[in-house]
């Protein structure tokens, strides 16, 4: 084994260079696999973040489409099958575009099939508009329950 000791100051200090040398180029590797740990850990919270604020905002659509079809059911009125449509052509956007942005594929098999679930549920909530159209609309007024335009006819569906 070499002796340390007996070497002369001119080698030493070269051998002593080379151990810092690499001593710094490992914690400067260390460093930069840390920075580019960090900065990937740091885009997967902001792609994570963009997902919980996408999916808020569906779940907002979802119950304001909800409370435009019981609008229209209580009232009758195409405001509100209007707004209806309009909001549910906004989620099934949103839907499409949230299905885009996530690379995961069971989220995205997920979010097809709330696609396709809320396509079938858009079919049924237009074809009860539709029906509830060809039924007399009856209008109460006040708290005694006159009817505004009386049914004269009822059509079954």
């Amino acid at each position: 084994m070499l002796n340390f000791k007996k070497l002369k100051i001119a080698y030493r200090t070269v051998i002593l260079t080379i151990v810092a040398v690499t001593s710094l180029l490992v914690v400067s590797a260390i460093f930069f696999a840390e920075r580019s740990v960090e900065q990937g850990h740091a885009r997967k919270v902001a792609e994570l973040e963009a997902f919980d604020r996408s999916v808020s905002e569906l779940d907002t659509l979802f119950l304001q489409v909800r409370r435009f079809e019981k609008d229209f059911l209580l009232r009758k009125d195409e405001q509100s099958i209007a707004n209806h449509l309009r909001l549910s052509n906004q989620l099934l956007s949103s839907i499409k575009t949230l299905e885009t942005q996530i690379n995961q594929q069971e989220l995205s098999r997920l979010l097809t099939a709330i696609g396709d679930s809320y396509s079938s549920y858009g079919a049924s909530s237009i074809s009860l508009s539709q029906q509830t159209r060809t039924w007399a609309s009856i209008r109460i007024q006040g708290l005694k329950g006159r009817c505004a335009n009386p049914c004269t006819t009822w059509r079954r569906p």
